[in-house]
């Protein structure tokens, strides 16, 4: 089924479908914080299915109670740091947690006050010994690619009975436009994806497109 084009104003994904505006209307807001749980149930079932959780933890049950602990620990450190923006509306529809340059990369002491320190046994044994690997490979890609001052697109999901509604991105645009409005300067941004094309519209297709800084 072909998607249909997406009308994006200040703060607001509106769908049309043939010129018709169905005002379908979603809100782009921050999180707050009384919404990190929700925020983070919503990313854990959009990374549910991905086949890097499928890797590390064949098991659905176990892989979704790792995705719920580390998310929160993830969304509570983009509170504390960082930008993260929901696609709202009656419920939450899509999360993206964005990262400042003085913030892209987690310290040490960053892992310790959020309970980042506590993944190895959140995940079991077997289980980190999968997801490590591949952890440190993205940061390295991230160092390789990246070494100038950027934004970090850290993580972006959307509630799977809402994906490929145009959620995701209008999230992604509606951010991006408010900067602009506001005349803020523009510093490169950066996101990695498990599935080719999963950032669609045109100005994002480049893992370096243009995001706004503070």
């Amino acid at each position: 089924m072909p998607r249909t084009p997406l009308d994006l104003s200040a703060g607001v994904i509106r769908r049309r479908e043939t010129g018709v505006d169905m005002r379908a209307e979603i809100p782009v807001e921050k999180l707050r914080e009384k919404q990190s749980e929700a925020a983070a149930e919503v990313l854990a079932r959009a990374f549910h299915d991905q086949p890097s959780g499928r890797f590390w933890s064949p098991n659905a049950e176990h892989r979704m109670r790792v995705l719920r602990a580390r998310f929160l620990r993830f969304v509570r450190y983009c509170l504390a740091r960082g930008e993260p923006w929901i696609a709202a509306g009656r419920e939450i529809a899509g999360v993206a947690l964005w990262m400042p340059p003085d913030a892209a990369h987690m310290t040490t002491e960053d892992e310790r006050e959020f309970g980042l320190d506590q993944l190895s046994m959140i995940f079991g044994e077997a289980a980190f010994g999968r997801y490590k690997p591949m952890r440190d490979l993205l940061g390295t890609l991230h160092d390789r690619d990246m070494a100038e001052a950027h934004w970090y697109l850290a993580s972006i999901g959307v509630e799977p009975s809402r994906q490929g509604t145009g959620v995701g991105g209008g999230t992604l645009t509606t951010r991006v436009r408010s900067c602009r409005r506001r005349c803020i300067s523009l510093l490169p941004g950066y996101n990695e994806s498990q599935e080719r094309g999963i950032l669609r519209a045109p100005r994002f297709q480049d893992p370096r497109a243009r995001c706004g800084a503070r």
